[in-house]
Parts: C-alpha cells; sequence; structure tokens
C-alpha cells in the first residue's frame, strides 16, 4: 500500500513517546500517555493493552511494518497475532493487506448497564464475536474496581491503579453517538469520550483539569499529531457532580458536538485540507486516566491541569479512588444516500479459500447485509479506503490472522503464537462463561465444590448400607466358628463328648468336669488340656498330613469339612490313638496305666512341679464298662494300661 514519508517527522513514534515511560509491567494491563500537546493530545482515551511480542522496540506504524510472523500491528503500536488482529488493528503498520481482520460492523442500540454479562472482561479472551459482547474490558485499574454499580458504569483510578478503558466490540462508521455521563473534575485526572479508529481517526470529548465548568472537544486524522489546532472549550456547569448528555454527531461530511442536546461546535469535511477529516470505522471508548503523574510529558501535565494530588478530599471520600461514571450510551448509525461505501462479497481480501470462509460465515451469524468493514488501500492522498462485507469477524487461534482466521490441523502459515482467543471462546459455554462476572464465577466454582462434596458422601453412605449385612452375616459366622472350637457351652461336640461347661478343650480329647462326664485325668477344667487354638498353631506347624478333621456331632452324624454344609471342623487325634478314645469314651479305661495318653503333641503345658515324664501319670478315673463279658480287644487293653475297676 502507499505509504507517507512526508509524515515521517509526526509518525506513531511520535504519538507514543509517553507510552515507553509510563507502563505496567503486565503486556495486558498497560497504561498508555500520549505526547503533549499545545491543546490537547491524540489517543485521549488514555488507558489500553499492548504486546510484548513485538520483533522490534520501534513502534509500528506508518514508517515501520511488522514482519510476517507477527504480522499485526495493535492500536498501541506493537506486533503481534490473534486479538492484535481485531478492532485496534493498524493495517498502515501490519504486514500487507489484510492482516487486520474484518472488524463488526455498526449496529443501532442503547447500552445500558445492569451488570457486567455484556462486557468481555477478559480481553485476551476476546474473539471478535460481538453478538456475544458490546463491550471489551480494555484496560482495568490494579485495585480491581467494580466497573458495574448502581447500574451504571464505573471507570476507576487510583494512585497507582493506571485507570480503566472500555470499548465498543462493533465499530461506528458515522452516525450519533451519545452518552450520559459525570466526570472526575480533578486536576491531573483525565476523563474521556472518543471514537478511534485502526488508522487513528479519532473524534474526542474530554474533561481536564479541577476545573468543572467546561469541557474540550477535538478530532485526528489518521493520527496524525502535527497540527494540534483541532480543539475547542465549551461550556458546561458542575460536571463532576450532574450528569450530562454529551453527542458526537458524525457524517461523511461534517462533524458536530453538542451537549444536553443543543449543538456547540460543527466542522465540514470540505473545509479541512486534503479533506484530512475522520472517515473510517471506529470503536466507542470511555477512559479515566492519569495524565498529572511524573512519567508524562510536560506539555501533557500542563494540559491536564498539573499533577494528581492524591489528597484529594474527593478521592479520599470515594475510598482512594477517583471516579467517573456513565449511565448509558446510544449509538444510531448512519445510513444517509451519501455513505457510498463499496460492498465486497465474503473477504476477498483475506483468503480465496472457499470452505475456511463458509465456516466463518457459520461462526458469525449474519445480522444485516453488511456486517463487517475490511480496510483496503490507501488512495494518492493517504487515505485508506474502507468497504463493506459480509466477511466473518471471528478468530479461535493466537496464531490467526485476517489472512488465516480460523486455525485448523495446526495449520499457522509461519505465524508466532500472538495474544489469547482459544477455542473456548466459540462454544456456547465458554461465550456464557466469559460474559460472568468475578462474582459469579467464583459463586459457581464454590456451588460445584460443594455438589461434588454432597454427591460423594451420598455414594460413600449408599456403599456402606449396602455392604452392612454382609459384614453383620461374616461377624455371626466367625462368633459360631469360634464357639465351636473353643469348647463352649452350647457346643453340640462337647455335650457328645460330656464336656458341658470345661471350655478351651478339644472335645473330642474330653471336657473337664461335666456332672455326667468322665474326662481323662479326671478333674473338671483339667489344666493339662490342650486348647483348640494350640493344636491348630501344632498342626500348620508340623503339617500332619494323617489328621483327620472329621469330627461327630450331637445327633451322631459325622461331618466332615470338606462336605458343602459342614459344621465347622473340630479336631481328632491322629489314628495310632483312636482306639483309646473310644475305649475311654465307652468307660472302659480308668487309670493306672502308663501309656503316653494323651500323646505329648496334644499335651498342654503342667503347672509348676507336676511335670512327669510320659507314661507316668496316675490315672484315678473310675471307668465302667458296659454289662456282660469283655471283650479280646478290652482285655488287651487292660494288661496294657492298667484299670482301676475289674474287668
Amino acid at each position: 500500500m502507499t505509504r507517507r514519508s512526508r509524515f515521517a517527522s509526526v509518525s506513531l513514534a511520535t504519538a507514543y513517546v509517553a507510552y515507553s515511560t509510563y507502563a505496567t509491567t503486565s503486556p495486558w494491563t498497560t497504561t498508555s500517555l500520549l505526547v503533549s500537546a499545545q491543546n490537547a493530545p491524540a489517543g485521549g482515551a488514555g488507558g489500553g493493552t499492548s504486546s510484548s511480542s513485538s520483533s522490534s522496540s520501534k513502534p509500528c506504524g506508518w514508517d515501520y511494518q511488522c514482519p510476517q510472523e507477527s504480522p499485526c500491528c495493535t492500536e498501541y503500536g506493537h506486533c503481534s497475532a490473534g486479538v492484535a488482529c481485531l478492532s485496534g488493528c493498524n493495517p498502515q503498520g501490519s504486514y500487507g493487506q489484510g492482516y487486520c481482520a474484518p472488524v463488526p460492523a455498526c449496529q443501532s442500540a442503547n447500552y445500558t448497564f445492569s451488570d457486567t454479562s455484556k462486557i468481555q472482561q477478559n480481553v485476551t479472551a476476546w474473539n471478535g464475536d460481538a453478538s456475544q459482547f458490546d463491550f471489551t474490558l480494555d484496560t482495568l485499574d490494579s485495585s480491581k474496581p467494580s466497573i458495574v454499580e448502581n447500574g451504571e458504569l464505573v471507570l476507576t483510578l487510583t494512585e497507582n491503579g493506571g485507570g480503566t478503558k472500555v470499548s465498543t466490540t462493533r465499530n461506528v462508521l458515522y452516525g450519533t453517538i451519545s452518552a450520559s455521563i459525570k466526570t472526575v473534575g480533578a486536576a491531573g485526572v483525565v476523563t474521556a469520550f472518543i471514537t478511534m479508529s485502526g488508522v487513528k481517526d479519532e473524534i474526542d470529548i474530554e474533561w481536564t483539569t479541577s476545573n468543572t465548568s467546561s469541557w474540550d472537544s477535538n478530532w485526528f486524522w489518521e493520527g496524525d499529531v502535527g497540527n494540534y489546532d483541532h480543539g475547542a472549550t465549551h461550556r458546561a456547569a458542575n460536571t463532576d457532580e450532574q450528569y450530562h448528555v454529551y453527542t458526537i454527531d458524525w457524517s461523511p461530511s461534517e462533524l458536530s458536538w453538542a451537549l444536553d442536546g443543543k449543538t456547540v461546535r460543527t466542522i465540514q469535511k470540505a473545509k479541512q485540507t486534503d479533506q484530512r477529516f475522520p472517515q473510517t470505522p471506529s470503536r466507542v471508548q470511555f477512559s479515566v486516566w492519569p495524565a498529572g503523574i511524573s512519567s508524562s510529558p510536560q506539555g501533557t501535565i500542563d494540559w491536564a491541569g498539573g499533577m494528581i494530588d492524591w489528597k484529594d478530599p474527593t478521592y479520599v471520600a470515594q475510598g482512594n479512588a477517583f471516579k467517573a461514571h456513565v449511565q448509558w450510551v446510544d449509538i444510531q448509525c448512519y445510513s444517509g444516500s451519501d455513505l457510498n461505501l463499496p460492498f465486497v462479497q465474503g473477504n476477498s481480501s483475506s483468503s480465496s479459500n472457499s470452505t475456511k470462509r463458509l465456516r466463518e460465515r457459520e461462526l458469525w451469524p449474519r445480522a444485516q447485509a453488511i456486517n463487517s468493514y475490511i480496510y483496503g488501500t490507501n488512495n494518492s492522498a493517504g487515505q485508506i479506503g474502507v468497504s463493506g462485507s459480509n466477511a466473518g469477524t471471528i478468530i479461535n487461534s493466537a496464531y490467526s490472522t485476517g489472512q488465516n482466521m480460523i486455525i485448523s490441523d495446526g495449520k499457522t502459515k509461519g505465524v508466532k503464537q500472538g495474544i489469547g482467543s482459544g477455542d473456548l471462546a466459540k462454544t456456547v459455554v465458554g461465550n456464557w462463561w466469559q460474559r460472568q462476572n468475578t462474582g459469579v464465577h467464583v459463586g459457581i466454582i464454590i456451588a460445584g465444590c460443594l455438589v461434588a462434596l454432597f454427591l460423594f458422601v451420598v455414594v460413600c453412605t449408599l456403599w456402606a448400607r449396602r455392604n452392612r449385612p454382609s459384614r453383620a452375616q461374616r461377624a455371626a459366622n466367625q462368633a459360631a466358628i469360634l464357639a465351636a472350637s473353643t469348647g463352649g457351652s452350647g457346643s453340640r461336640t462337647l455335650r457328645k463328648n460330656g464336656g458341658g461347661s470345661g471350655g478351651d478343650m478339644v472335645p473330642l480329647v474330653g471336657g473337664g468336669g461335666g456332672a455326667a462326664g468322665g474326662g481323662f485325668n479326671g478333674a473338671a477344667g483339667d489344666p493339662y488340656r490342650h486348647d483348640n487354638r494350640s493344636f491348630y498353631s501344632d498342626y500348620s506347624t508340623k503339617n500332619h498330613s494323617d489328621y483327620s478333621l472329621a469330627g461327630a456331632g450331637a445327633d451322631g452324624r459325622t461331618y466332615d469339612s470338606r462336605a458343602a454344609a459342614a459344621a465347622p471342623p473340630v479336631p481328632t487325634l491322629p489314628k495310632q490313638y483312636s482306639d483309646q478314645q473310644r475305649q475311654r469314651d465307652l468307660g472302659a479305661i480308668g487309670g493306672n496305666g502308663r501309656g503316653t495318653y494323651p500323646p505329648q503333641q496334644f499335651a498342654g503345658p503342667r503347672p509348676q512341679g507336676q511335670n512327669q515324664a510320659p507314661g507316668q501319670g496316675q490315672g484315678q478315673g473310675q471307668g465302667r464298662r458296659p454289662p456282660g463279658p469283655p471283650t479280646q480287644q478290652q482285655q488287651q487293653y487292660a494288661g496294657t494300661y492298667g484299670y482301676g475297676g475289674r474287668i
């Protein structure tokens, strides 16, 4: 495109002298102060944002164009991609034609501020979808104030906060713009209501100094700051205490300013040198910013009324903050016959890929015949061309540019990662989430955590209730097994063998002391008995493979532990001792024998002083045999073991 070398001495490098001396450390909370002026500085909105991804410290603009890898020149003179290519992108400082994306076109509307749902508060997530948001919060004072209070837009400035700036998401190309505003009214503090285009066409209404009975009007053409005779001052009463309606009425042929419905100033395009006159799509911006600070040029400080007094009574009374208020904004787009706006179908300057254009149109529902504006090339007088279009305005990536708005399959075309705008912004949920303020975000997160905790407790409770019967059943089974194995009262096996209350004895060896029972060694609760638990330990240690775990119940039937419905297993003696056990049960065995019964492996610890050698136990039982002659086996046992009674 044609460049205007004759403007080199007054390029954007000059317009941003103050920017380099007053900026916060975050690249997206930067406040820009513009050059000093005989009347007023260009760029009256003050606060703004920038990107640190510029490949050069020199601001992009008329004299310096961005490289292809970071092709878009931001509003603040830095090169980047992504959000930098949306509204505010300067096509004259960008890599080439079409790298600045189409900007959303004007739609007539009246805007109020009942909440923050239509203000995109995360400017790095802005994706160009003006159907979702009416405003973007370009800069928020670092004190993090609320931007909406009592149904009004509140612009706050604190001593170290940098100020606040809000911009419309749609661009106005001629129309009538009105706002009801109450200003700050303190020396060094600027309250601004302006329009600003990507190429720095600018129309201003500003309030400076502590004089609350006046306000300034001003305008600039494409950032030309070589002439500061465009400003004028007008009267108004108590601008810091009363709301006044200020109006900018802008058409292709003239520009006027009005206060409370009364026109106070008008200029004609035809009367301007080379018809240099604001004539490019512009966002409407509202801001409060600090001009009277030590880092500002002296001319800017003087224009603003001197240094800021941070002990001002109004500042202290408002909680150490200066505040301007906007009640409402009304925008009526121009539709006169002299508009003569060329129309471009789709986005021929951005891409010839019809599939990609179709996807963009799907993301951007067509609201009217012209839903976007596209920059063209400069004419011989240096005026950049503008066309209307139905092209999409949405991007989906920090690598997006006007030439490649919808990134797919990672095809970035050599562009470095720029500023913000991820895929979340395209989704319904993402757009809804971004429209909510911080309080709503915190509330939703806390509510989500509480719901998750509640569900967790419910699931654990249901699980515990479901498993409670099985635990009770297991406990009952374990109690039954323990009672059976330790010979407690009520054991069927013990009753069978005459040990109703001996306890802790191997049942088939004999319980002690039942009224009808005769246990080996006689005495009830004989301490020489071996309890069942020691037997299990002994059994597992010695691994006697010939031990039987079968037992006889009280009903005379045999229970086998291998059976499916077997009674709890009760250990019996090894086979070589089974005959002795049976004879004792029959009453045939008395005492005075020298046998080793019970076997040593079944003998429990004996009390002190009663240890005897195996086979020397003195049985005292009075065994009785059944009537009739003794059997041969009984006679054998009598000769072997000895009996207290006669056979």
